[in-house]
């Protein structure tokens, strides 16, 4: 089988790669021109087998369109946490993504699967999850048999926001965002590769819209803990309490300085809203295998 896949020197795309070219698939990736991408991303994907690179600028997809024929199926892992002046979250997450959802569709692919976020819902608040809802609201309504993967915070080998946490928690004291109690589900990378595979795999596995979480549901709090035991602290992170009021204008801060800063209001609304699966069967039901839980999964990063 034939597959184009986007986002393949990202963190989650670049593990989806390396399963699909071991699996024997022939994968067309999407990379930025040499001129724009430093080489050292493009290295890992250099020499894989059955791997073909394709140069152009996501968000000028008039770059890239044509090469989105001749497979037979799509899979798109492009997302980014924080906007720039170059990319905004309309570029990157809706007009592009449609551009590629609608190529898919003339040039006849049999499936498209979409890596969404856990979050990009009805409720959504944060600019990053609209973006991304819009695009699958689009795909929904295609006609192109579809799967939406909506993980929550992803981890694993090569990741950036879990390493981040696992700063954090190292630090004599760990500042937290309020309380700390509101409630996540991380999900190990490989079992989000997994969940892609059997996407790939299954024909059965269309027009679906799964929420995926890892094997344990924590608080903040509890996931922190993890980490600085994992970094030798027996008695988890010694914690500091910011209040939300003074998070919001630290948030503000970041915003007005074009996201350089420690955490923006989009990064702060996500996680107080929290980010756990509305159902957690669903995984399961779904994949036929259960999850990682974190303190299992962080093990292996």
């Amino acid at each position: 089988m034939a597959i184009f896949l986007t986002g393949a020197t990202g963190f989650i795309g670049g593990h989806i790669l390396r399963t699909l070219s071991a699996q024997g698939y022939e994968v067309t990736c999407l990379v930025r021109p040499a001129s724009r991408r430093p080489t050292t991303a493009r290295q890992p994907l250099e020499g894989l087998p059955g791997v073909r690179i394709v140069e152009g600028e996501w968000t000028r997809p008039e770059s890239w369109l044509a090469s989105v024929a001749g497979n037979e199926m799509v899979i798109n892992a492009v997302g980014i946490i924080r906007e720039s002046r170059r990319a905004s979250f309309v570029q990157v997450h809706t007009t592009s993504a449609i551009a590629l959802f609608e190529a898919a569709a003339q040039t006849g692919a049999s499936k498209i699967v979409q890596i969404s976020a856990l979050g990009a819902d009805e409720l959504a608040r944060s600019r990053f999850h609209r973006t991304k809802l819009a695009a699958d609201q689009y795909l929904m309504r295609l006609g192109v048999p579809y799967v939406i993967l909506r993980p929550s915070l992803v981890y694993g080998p090569g990741d950036h926001s879990m390493t981040f946490f696992s700063r954090l928690a190292r630090l004599p004291v760990t500042p937290v965002p309020g309380d700390g109690c509101y409630r996540v589900q991380p999900l190990h990378v490989g079992d989000l590769v997994r969940a892609v595979l059997c996407a790939v795999q299954r024909p059965d596995l269309s027009a679906v819209v799964a929420d995926l979480g890892g094997g344990e549901m924590l608080t903040f709090n509890d996931m922190l803990d993890v980490l600085a035991r994992k970094a030798g602290k027996s008695r988890g992170a010694r914690k500091v309490h910011i209040p939300w009021r003074l998070m919001s204008l630290v948030a503000l801060a970041t915003d007005l300085l074009a996201g350089h800063g420690p955490i923006t209001t989009d990064e702060l609304n996500m996680l107080r809203r929290e980010n756990v699966p509305s159902r957690p069967a669903q995984f399961v039901d779904l994949f036929g295998f259960d999850p990682l839980p974190f303190s299992m999964g962080v093990t292996e990063r």
